[in-house]
């Protein structure tokens, strides 16, 4: 009997180490993994508010240099100046806004997925304000954004866990 006391002694000092071991080594890997998500989450979300925001301020900038040109002889020639002007702004800012966009519906929450979906079809609909006035359509695509804006911060802290 001797001899399977000191079996069963060595099995378990060899074996709860191994296991507890084997067991840290999980839960340190689902720790990582979680933190990891997290992180790219918040990322995913810093992206897309920061996208927002520059697209907005392009369309405040254009619509504030508008204001100062007009009344004028051309206000179509103010325009096009103006577009020429900050073209290359809009451009790098909605492509940012749309790379965040990409990345957020594969990474985010349901609610930030459809919080953009539905920017993108305000934005649409935005667009068909441009018949309006240049005023009219600026103002409509601020608006889309800024309701964006809302809906993927409360998705954001929804998502991330931050309260109110």
């Amino acid at each position: 009997m001797t001899g399977w006391t000191e079996v069963a002694q060595w099995a378990i000092s060899t074996l709860v180490p191994a296991a507890s071991g084997l067991c840290g080594v999980a839960l340190g890997a689902w720790m990582v993994t979680r933190r990891e998500r997290g992180n790219m989450k918040r990322d995913a979300y810093t992206a897309l508010l920061e996208g927002f925001q520059e697209t907005y301020m392009a369309y405040r900038r254009l619509e504030s240099n508008f204001k100062l040109r007009l009344p004028s002889a051309d206000p179509g020639a103010v325009g096009k100046e103006l577009f020429e002007k900050f073209g290359p702004e809009f451009k790098e800012a909605r492509t940012k806004l749309y790379s965040a966009m990409t990345v957020g519906r594969i990474v985010l929450s349901k609610e930030a997925r459809v919080a953009l979906s539905t920017y993108l079809t305000e934005d649409v609909e935005a667009t068909a304000a441009k018949g309006e006035g240049i005023f009219e359509f600026m103002r409509a695509r601020r608006k889309a954004i800024e309701e964006a804006q809302e809906r993927i911060e409360r998705a954001a802290r929804v998502e991330l866990g931050y309260k109110d």
